[in-house]
Parts: C-alpha cells; sequence; structure tokens
C-alpha cells in the first residue's frame, strides 16, 4: 500500500519563511526536501512521555545505522510547550545525536497524520509515505511491555524500502501518548487513496 502526498501542495500549506534552525536543529521546509535523502524518517518524540523514553536508544540506533545509507531520520517535538533548551535537555538525557525538529503548530502532525509519541513516518524519495506506525513492538500495549521487541517495525520498512523492496506493513498500531490534536487540513485531505 503506497500513499501519495503532492510535495508542492504539503509545502505551499506550511510557513513561506522559517527561521533558520539551531544547530542541531533542522528546520521543517529543509527536512521536507524529499529528493536529498533516499529515505526521510520522522519520528515523533516527547520529552515527558514514558513510552517514547524507553524507545529513545532504539531510535537512536536506527539513526546511527541508518544515515551512512542516504537515510534522514528526525525527531520531531510537536506542539507549541517546547523550546531548543528543552530538547537540547532532552537529547542530552537520552543520548540522542539525530536532529530536531521543532513543529509548533502542527505543520507535520497534519501533513503525516502522527497521532502518539512514540510514531515513525517514512517517507521515500519522491515524497510516498510508505511507513507509519511503531518503532517496535516493545508495548503490546498501555503498560504492557515485553521482555523485548519481536518485531522491529520501523527497521524492517527501512530495509525493505532501502532494498526496493514493498514494506510488509505500511501501517502500524503506535502504543504511546497522545500528541496534542492539530486543527486544519491533514495528510488524509493531501493524500490519493489506495485502491482496495
Amino acid at each position: 500500500m503506497r500513499f501519495f502526498i503532492p510535495i508542492a501542495i504539503a509545502l505551499a500549506g506550511l510557513a513561506a519563511a522559517e527561521e533558520p534552525a539551531a544547530p542541531g536543529f533542522t528546520a521543517i521546509d529543509d527536512a521536507l526536501r524529499f529528493d536529498q535523502a533516499s529515505l526521510t524518517v520522522f519520528v515523533f518524540v516527547d520529552t515527558d512521555c514514558p513510552i517514547a523514553n524507553a524507545m529513545a536508544p532504539e531510535i537512536e540506533r536506527i539513526f546511527c545505522d541508518t544515515k551512512a545509507r542516504g537515510v534522514r531520520l528526525y525527531r520531531v517535538y510537536a506542539g507549541p510547550f517546547y523550546d531548543n533548551n528543552a530538547v537540547i535537555q532532552h537529547a542530552a538525557d537520552y543520548e540522542y545525536t539525530a536532529p530536531a525538529i521543532l513543529d509548533p503548530e502542527m505543520q507535520l502532525v497534519r501533513l503525516t497524520g502522527a497521532l502518539i509519541t512514540p510514531e515513525a513516518v517514512v517517507y521515500d524519495a519522491e515524497g510516498n509515505r510508505r511507513y507509519r506506525g511503531r518503532i517496535s513492538d516493545l508495548y503490546a500495549d498501555l503498560g504492557v511491555k515485553r521482555q523485548a521487541a519481536s518485531r522491529h517495525d520501523l527497521r524492517e520498512a527501512i530495509e525493505a524500502l532501502l532494498n526496493n523492496r514493498e514494506v510488509p506493513r505500511a501501517e502500524t498500531k503506535a502504543v504511546g501518548c497522545f500528541l496534542p490534536k492539530a486543527g486544519g487540513a491533514s495528510e488524509e485531505t493531501l493524500r490519493e487513496e489506495p485502491q482496495s
């Protein structure tokens, strides 16, 4: 199942002139230049979500394991309550080196359809959404943590795409903390529905 986003339409809805991002941060419009990477991965995280924080080591490992293969992975902090200092402290606390994106106006939330932290959304170089969902199945449900993950859905999606294969499961249910609700147009209104 492939999802398509007209990039020109998506970009038109975003801020026309963002300020340059601080070191360690990426501006939204720069991250949306999908053609500059083999894959672009947005991982929605939260400084206070215990499940997102438990996934931090795996998120960072995926970033380190794939960046040399042309994958751009970003941590996305959605909502108006984050500032550079809070995100820098979060990176220090959880040993993140993956670049961060501040999304105070929930633009990426609307674009990607993300609902949860942690949740990953993967786009190919043409701007097609190829995966959305959990990092792994470490959490079966809220408060139900497995001893170890048996499925590494984000890794599997990235590996499939880098090897020119279809993603085994293009959507999985993420478990974690709800993102704030974002008003306005979502990806649902920007994409073509797949044929059933």
